[in-house]
């Protein structure tokens, strides 16, 4: 072979070496190229996908929020009473309006509705409150059966966006009553959307009807996302309770469900989410391409550049790795992987965020913490998913610490990826839940405990006495309950307002559970009502020792509002196993006995016994039947005549109203007078009776009949419209106000003077004429007494009744005439029963008498006789 020969094949050769690494070259760039660009863009998609979970998230604990309002607003226990009344017929619409309305407009305030839609039982529109006023065909399924609440699907009228949250208003008995829908604006859940579609994005989000919220370029729309809509698949995947991720005509679409039925969708464009990447490629693939070159050059002794652009080579991949690294630290939490054995080989930048640590100082604790929940998959003790596909592992969570040592809740996210069986590796998301986790821990303590006093509620107070009763069964021990209900504090929340009631229930809950041991539980059952539970007691005495105890803190005076506040309790007892044997019958035995405790004068103790199941049955019937009374014949006004004395000529006549209740007969007053200042029927009660009276009155005319004296209860002259209704009465019969006489108690003279004067004076200043009841009974204040426009003070039946046989009876009728007309008033002696009584009253100076010897109570046609007549009853017969 010549030289020349020898020479072109050494050409030759070099030439295919050289081809042939060029052609190695090319396809080492484009294996190259793929992986960098499969990495890559897997990154990419994870961190989007992250970032829509955080928007996700906010969304359901928006949603979670308003369904918190909602169950507040529809609790309230006051108007949810009434509305209970309205479905039982005991009140009409106006009235439930009336009750209902500010108490709902209070309620809408502080709870960013727009505005709440009252229905009652029927499903029928009761009452309408604030701007929002959605048409029925908008609102949620509202039906009986429910016992969550129900969101509606369409999110906006009039051009705006609305959420509608339906939620069931339940008696104390889980009886459904009705529904409230809350109206909120949107705006919060928008700016949400807003955020995930900055940038050019756009985002959808869809209930379960299909209509969509969709958010573009930072403005809002809605519109169903159809049939052809290519984010329309995601979101069904999503609305089902799976991510998704597709691709679709040069856009990427992302899908994470929000709650059940609900999903949020986020389309991205490609070249927006792998922007850059083409550019980042070229740098790796041209160097493998150079590289090859460079080996051919390298033949002929080109070396030394090869080196430089293997460094140059190296530093652009760092660049590379580190812009990946920053689009991973724009994903909410950080993201990690960890092989087969279980080590940790990759956790993004984000952990520093969230941790305060890099990858290489966090502990041992918390690498092992990421990892274990998802061990048994890596050791293979766990069934494989998918039958060994690469699959998301069900989420978990783990508690770790940060680098100042505070907790920290994550919640991870995991996928694994299989080779055959063989596990390869996991990887996933962490994110920082921590604020989550203390909302629902908030929302847990909202729903077992009272928010005004921090006590436990009824539901609390239901579970722990559950608990007690199995354990006293388990024992064969007993254990009480006292149900604590605040004597007056009615008065002073309607005349201090309701601010200050609250305050005084907080001082009033922080003394009773001072005075309690650590084997009782005091919750708050509502209103100025409190449960004690205490276990570990031998008998009925301990339980009245526990019983004292609370009444002896109550002692002492309140200090509110710079005002100093004297307030008692009754309190009623009943034990297990000797009186009930579940929660429900305890409670429900120890609040009769605390009514009867109410009875028998207030601030005491009364075990319950079997008669008060009759007595409470018996009270709850009158209180049910009371306004049916008033309203239709029940009631009837008896009057029971006057006289003068000495000559014992009719001077006028007292006004007293009798219930005939058509199962238990005859009824006193004094039964049901206060079961009508409690449930608020007394100022119905007393215009009626008030009407009643002065019609009779203006019928006899005044050379008949002088006046008519009607009782007044201080609940009346302290919160009702006394005023009104008296100069309204007076305006529609034509009676001279000087014939009617309003009778008012020693007690409230006693107790309410000061705040009552004022109304007093204004009914003095009309003409009436004022007396004071039942005189001798109470510990009247003379300074009061002298500064109060009355007419004539009516001496207690029980002095003048025991004056004929009880000197101190005697010299205190005699004392209290002779005050009176010291105080320049007239004196009537009530009670007079015996010819020796009125003796002994006229020889003291008595003006006037009523009772059994000279007339009893009787019809207004008796009465009208006895006008034509006026002979007392002992001289006919």
């Amino acid at each position: 072979m010549t030289t020349q020969e020898t020479r072109r094949l050494q050409t030759r050769i070099l030439l295919l070496a050289l081809a042939v690494l060029v052609l190695l070259g090319l396809i080492a760039a484009s294996l190259t190229a793929h992986a960098y660009y499969q990495q890559a863009r897997d990154r990419a998609d994870l961190a989007q996908q992250a970032a829509l979970q955080h928007h996700g998230q906010a969304v359901a604990q928006y949603f979670d929020r308003l369904e918190d309002i909602a169950w507040q607003v529809a609790s309230r226990s006051r108007i949810r009473d009434e509305l209970a009344a309205y479905n039982r017929g005991e009140t009409d619409l106006e009235d439930l309006q009336d009750f209902s309305h500010d108490k709902l407009e209070d309620a809408l305030r502080p709870s960013g509705a727009a505005g709440i839609i009252r229905l009652d039982a029927e499903g029928r529109q009761v009452l309408a409150v604030g701007d929002a006023n959605p048409d029925p065909i908008y609102w949620p399924d509202i039906d009986p059966a429910m016992r969550e609440t129900r969101m509606g699907d369409h999110l906006a009228w009039e051009g705006r966006a609305w959420i509608m949250i339906a939620v069931p208003i339940l008696s104390r008995e889980d009886e459904w009553l009705g529904a409230d829908i809350l109206v909120f604006p949107a705006e919060a859940m928008v700016g949400v959307l807003e955020s995930a579609a900055e940038g050019g994005k756009a985002a959808w989000l869809e209930g379960p009807q299909g209509v969509v919220l969709r958010v573009d370029d930072i403005t809002w729309s809605l519109m169903p996302t159809g049939a052809g809509n290519p984010v329309a698949p995601a979101l069904q995947q999503a609305r089902g309770g799976s991510q998704a991720l597709q691709r679709t005509d040069g856009e990427v679409v992302f899908a994470v469900p929000v709650r059940p039925g609900w999903g949020l969708a986020m389309a991205v464009p490609e070249e927006e989410l792998y922007a850059g990447m083409m550019a980042h490629l070229a740098l790796p693939v041209g160097l493998v391409l150079g590289m090859a070159l460079l080996s051919g050059l390298g033949l002929i002794g080109v070396i030394r550049p090869l080196s430089r652009q293997v460094v140059a080579q190296s530093e652009a991949l760092e660049r590379a790795s580190e812009e990946q690294e920053d689009l991973l630290e724009y994903a909410s939490g950080f993201v990690y992987r960890f092989d087969r054995s279980g080590r940790a080989r990759y956790i993004s930048p984000g952990v520093e965020r969230v941790l305060g640590r890099s990858m290489d100082r966090l502990p041992e604790t918390t690498l092992r913490a990421l990892v274990e929940p998802f061990l048994p998959y890596l050791e293979g003790t766990a069934v494989p998913i998918d039958g060994g596909s690469d699959a998301d592992l069900p989420p978990a969570r783990a508690e770790v610490t940060d680098v100042s040592g505070e907790r920290v809740v994550l919640e991870l996210n995991a996928r694994v990826r299989y080779d055959g069986e063989r596990v390869v590796d996991i990887f996933g998301v962490a994110r920082d839940v921590t604020s989550r986790e203390e909302a629902r821990r908030r929302v847990s303590h909202l729903a077992n405990y009272d928010p005004l006093t921090d006590l436990p509620n009824r539901t609390q107070l239901d579970q722990r006495l559950a608990r007690a009763i199995e354990r006293c069964r388990l024992h064969d021990e007993r254990l009480a309950v006292l149900f604590v209900d605040l004597d007056g504090f009615k008065y002073v929340n309607d005349s201090l307002g309701h601010h200050r009631g609250d305050e005084l229930l907080e001082a009033v809950a922080r003394r009773l559970l001072g005075a309690i041991d650590r084997h009782s539980t005091i919750a708050r059952h509502g209103g100025d009502e409190f449960v004690v539970l205490t276990e570990h007691i031998a008998t009925a005495e301990d339980a009245a020792s526990v019983a004292d105890e609370l009444l002896r803190a109550l002692e002492s005076p309140f200090h509110v509002a710079g005002q100093e506040l004297f307030i008692g309790a009754s309190i009623g007892i009943s034990l297990f196993p000797d009186d009930a044997a579940t929660p429900d019958m305890l409670i429900r035995n120890a609040d009769s006995a605390m009514y009867r405790a109410k009875a028998r004068g207030r601030n005491n103790v009364q075990l319950y016994t079997a008669d008060l199941t009759d007595a409470s049955q018996r009270r709850l019937a009158i209180e049910a039947g009371l306004r049916r009374a008033i309203e239709g014949d029940e009631l009837e006004v008896v009057f029971q005549p006057q006289w003068d004395l000495p000559g014992e000529s009719l001077a006028g006549a007292e006004a007293l109203v009798r219930w005939r209740h058509p199962e238990f007969g005859m009824i006193s007053p004094a039964e049901f007078i206060p079961v009508a200042e409690e449930n608020g029927t007394i100022g119905l009660l007393g215009r009626w009776v008030l009407r009643e009276a002065v019609r009779r009155a203006r019928e006899w005319g005044p050379e008949r009949l002088g006046r008519i004296g009607v009782n007044v209860s201080g609940h009346q002259v302290l919160f009702g419209d006394i005023v009104t209704d008296v100069r309204s009465v007076l305006a529609e019969t034509g009676l001279e106000p000087h014939r009617l006489e309003l009778e008012i108690t020693e007690g409230f003279v006693m107790d309410h003077a000061e705040r009552g004067i004022a109304t007093l004076e204004e009914l003095r200043s009309m003409g009436v004429q004022l007396a004071i009841d039942d005189f001798g009974t109470g510990y009247s204040s003379l300074s009061y007494l002298k500064r109060l426009p009355v007419q004539r003070l009516k001496v207690d039946a029980s002095f003048v009744q025991g004056a004929d046989r009880d000197p101190a009876d005697a010299a205190l009728t005699a004392s209290i005439i002779a005050m009176g007309h010291k105080l320049g008033l007239t004196v009537i002696a009530e009670g007079v029963e015996t010819a020796t009584q009125r003796d002994l009253i006229i020889r003291e100076g008595c003006n006037e008498a009523q009772g059994y010897l000279l007339a009893r109570p009787m019809s207004a046609e008796k009465l009208a006789a006895l006008i034509a007549d006026p002979v007392p009853a002992y001289r006919r017969e």
